[in-house]
């Protein structure tokens, strides 16, 4: 057997290398001979890549600075508004190119050393008449990621890592050993499922086995495959065009109207920052009560102040 036939994607012509090589040069080899891409992992990771270089493509890569990247994950904001987004193509961004630097087509990655902020998202809640909006525009997949987010709480990625196998019906809580703040608690994240979640999660089930579906994951798409944050996100970016929304109502929003809904009912901080899976209560505080929205609650607040100080 020749080297032909054991590595056939070198049948190609090679690349220039270097100094001739483009940013769109980079991507486009990344895409083709990556062998640890599969498929939907490819096809995901390219959407975000066409858009980088369809403002970068056209610049040498030996022109290239961590600055550029930057520059554009800045613009970028508009059109992503989620920080998660702007993460995850950063990520596949640096994937590339440090395959590149691997296969000996780069000397360097020019923009080695640039990331997102890594705190928890700072958005906004969404508001009722955004989530109806949403809930009406969608289809059945959908529309129970948006119920089980509302009903839970939990982050977008959890739904997506959820499996069978994680919930214990009769304690009405799903546990996932791997998860984001793992390493800080050293302990299982523990979703807490009311008994509406509870309901939804035994009508998917008896869905999936009247088709004879054996799905390892809880959410499924319309295609029978797992939820991916990739594929959540680009079902945002469809939706708020039709649903008139704008671009900083993102779907981390429903966790934000959870604790926000949680807060204005009178739930502990610690609870809340418990049912979060938040490491710590300044989390909580931080980032998830935007009490200052809810005009009604805080008018209602000001005028039990002034009742107790017998005014």
């Amino acid at each position: 057997m020749n080297a032909q036939e054991i590595l056939p994607f070198r049948s190609a012509p090679a690349a220039p290398k270097g100094d001739g090589l483009t940013v769109a040069d980079v991507v486009c080899l990344y895409l083709q001979h990556d062998v640890k891409l599969g498929p939907e992992a490819r096809d995901q990771r390219k959407r975000k890549l066409d858009v980088f270089c369809a403002e970068l493509g056209s610049l040498p890569v030996a022109e290239c600075r961590p600055s550029d990247l930057e520059s554009w994950l800045a613009r970028i904001a508009a059109r992503w508004p989620a920080a998660a987004t702007r993460r995850s193509a950063n990520a596949g961004i640096q994937r590339a190119f440090n395959w590149a630097v691997r296969d000996r087509r780069l000397a360097e990655n020019p923009f080695r050393g640039v990331v997102v902020d890594e705190e928890e998202e700072t958005g906004r809640a969404m508001t009722d008449a955004e989530f109806d909006a949403l809930f009406a525009a969608s289809s059945l997949p959908f529309r129970r990621v948006l119920r089980f987010l509302d009903l839970t709480g939990c982050r977008p990625c959890e739904l997506c890592a959820l499996e069978w196998e994680m919930i214990d019906v009769d304690k009405s809580v799903a546990t996932m050993k791997r998860h984001k703040t793992a390493k800080k608690t050293g302990r299982p994240r523990t979703i807490y499922l009311p008994p509406e979640a509870l309901e939804l999660t035994a009508e998917v089930l008896a869905e999936q086995e009247a088709v004879g579906m054996a799905s390892v994951s809880v959410f499924t798409n319309s295609r029978g495959s797992r939820w991916t944050r990739a594929n959540l996100s680009n079902r945002m970016q469809d939706l708020r065009p039709r649903t008139c929304l704008p671009v900083d109502c993102v779907l981390y929003g429903v966790r934000h109207r959870y604790a926000t809904r949680a807060a204005v009912r009178g739930c502990p901080l610690k609870t809340l920052a418990e049912l979060l899976g938040h490491s710590s209560t300044r989390t909580t505080e931080r980032y998830y009560l935007h009490l200052g929205e809810q005009h009604e609650h805080m008018a209602k607040a000001a005028a039990s102040v002034l009742g107790r100080l017998g005014r």
